[in-house]
């Protein structure tokens, strides 16, 4: 049976033990503190004496004369043998020299064995069909929108797309057998646009990728 008196021991006890408990809290977390107080310390001591971190390095933007040629430059030819037939390749252009165009180096090549004489820019008409022909000039033709093909006395066929490049040189002055011709035109429901750099070449035969 509890005396008079024990409700007051027992809160007593009760509240002593709280306060303590607080109190150790309180120390833990001030020791915490100080802990990661005195880290920051020696974190920021570490990097005075090392200096400040690096910046990081850019990366090199790759140049020309890292690569002897341009990696895939296309073009296609339509050539003739001896015998005045005309065929298709699928060719690489190589025989660039590094060189500052414009401002910084890119590869470039401009000697073809012939200097321009005549710079065209022509429309072919939708549907437009040619016979058998040779071209006017040794000649590039590139086009520029649009979609034409040629096929040759071989049977081979290759439709341009806006961006491919022709080389030919199967002209009434080839020293083929016959005269070198090949049919052309239009493909698509649209016209098709090309830009024509004439050269004053002589033209070949049994010539496959000149450039």
């Amino acid at each position: 049976m509890p005396t008079p008196g024990s409700g007051l021991v027992v809160y007593f006890i009760q509240k002593n033990n709280s306060l303590r408990c607080i109190h150790l809290l309180n120390m833990v977390m001030f020791n915490l503190n100080l802990v990661i107080l005195l880290s920051l310390l020696l974190v920021n001591s570490v990097n005075a004496r090392n200096g400040p971190a690096p910046s990081p390095v850019p990366s090199p933007t790759p140049s020309p004369s890292e690569s002897s040629q341009p990696l895939d430059f296309k073009y296609i030819q339509l050539w003739a043998d001896a015998d005045g037939e005309t065929h298709i390749a699928q060719c690489r252009m190589s025989g660039f020299r590094e060189d500052a165009y414009s401002s910084l180096p890119q590869f470039v090549r401009d000697d073809f064995g012939g200097n321009t004489t005549k710079l065209i820019f022509t429309e072919l008409s939708v549907g437009l069909t040619q016979p058998l022909h040779s071209p006017p000039a040794v000649q590039f033709v590139v086009t520029l929108s649009g979609s034409w093909y040629i096929e040759t006395t071989d049977g081979g066929y290759h439709a341009f797309q806006a961006g491919e490049v022709l080389f030919q040189d199967n002209t009434a002055k080839s020293p083929a057998a016959k005269i070198p011709e090949h049919y052309s035109g239009t493909v698509g429901d649209v016209p098709c646009q090309q830009m024509v750099i004439q050269l004053n070449r002589t033209p070949n035969v049994d010539s496959v990728c000149p450039f």
